[in-house]
């Protein structure tokens, strides 16, 4: 199955059942949130998203969205990657 073809299968989807969507990709660097822009009345389920490639910069936005005590948000926490350790900064030496 074609990237366009899901993507317009996922638009009917989220149309029939009348949800919305946010995507938070990293590897495939916005491929899927792209895609569904390409679709003519998308934006009235496809709310945004983020793309973030590198761990050191997936974590300090990733740790700021998932703050909720849910369990479908302590799910998600365990999936991020540790914080990275803080660096020194440059005028310490």
């Amino acid at each position: 199955m074609s990237i366009t073809s899901t993507t317009t299968l996922v638009a009917r989807l989220l149309k029939a059942a009348n949800l919305k969507v946010v995507f938070a990709e990293s590897c495939t660097g916005g491929l899927v949130s792209g895609s569904l822009t390409k679709i003519p009345g998308i934006s009235a389920h496809h709310c945004g998203g983020v793309v973030t490639y590198r761990n050191e910069t997936k974590w300090p936005i990733s740790a700021s969205r998932l703050t909720s005590s849910t369990s479908r948000a302590r799910h998600l926490q365990r999936q991020f990657p540790p914080a990275p350790a803080s660096r020194p900064s440059k005028s310490a030496k």
